[in-house]
């Protein structure tokens, strides 16, 4: 399971949150990355990788952006309800 909070400051950081990712991840090691909101975005040489394949598809087979926000959409649903909902809503109740 992954969960990725965005935070405007580093002083919205307060003990509601750990209690939630304590919550969710019970005593499962964990690994927590703290990096600057720089703005930018850096694709991984995986992404690039994807990218290059994508880039060789025949285009016919390509969905629109419609469909394939529907698709990833419906993917994200099931991801949530096979996680755990109780873990989700304790996150999600620590963020608000």
């Amino acid at each position: 399971m992954i969960a990725t909070y965005h935070l405007t400051s580093a002083q919205d950081v307060n003990t509601d949150i750990l209690d939630a990712i304590k919550a969710a991840f019970k005593s499962r090691p964990i690994t927590i990355i703290v990096e600057e909101d720089d703005g930018d975005f850096e694709m991984t040489a995986d992404m690039k990788t994807v990218l290059d394949e994508r880039l060789q598809e025949d285009e016919s087979s390509y969905l629109s952006a419609e469909a394939s926000i529907s698709q990833l959409n419906k993917k994200s649903m099931a991801y949530k309800i096979i996680v755990s909902p109780r873990a989700q809503k304790e996150i999600e109740n620590a963020i608000d």
